[in-house]
């Protein structure tokens, strides 16, 4: 679609947004409001933005975005299980001699 993106720059989206390059990222959400407001008011960034957005595909897509989701799932939950195994291994302090 080409819109200019508008997000917070410590977040997952920095990953593959740029600032001033596929949108403007900010630091809090005042930062946002503002960025906002720049792109009504700066119609050559807003353009520009915009026509990059257009014509240059997104590093990151929506199938490679779920795999890595999936897998982050997968690691999470057998790192769950396995400290479950471990902890139930484990004999407590006041039954050791």
């Amino acid at each position: 679609m080409g819109l200019p993106v508008v997000a917070k720059a410590n977040s997952g989206v920095s990953e593959f947004i740029r600032h001033e390059r596929e949108g403007l990222l900010c630091g809090s959400d005042e930062d946002m409001a503002e960025a906002v407001v720049r792109l009504v008011r700066d119609r050559e960034l807003r353009l520009r933005i915009a026509a990059h957005n257009r014509t240059v595909d997104c590093p990151v897509g929506w199938g490679a975005l779920l795999q890595r989701t999936d897998a982050a799932y997968a690691s999470a939950c057998l790192a769950q299980a396995t400290g479950a195994q471990t902890k139930s291994r484990r004999v407590p302090e006041r039954q050791r001699s």
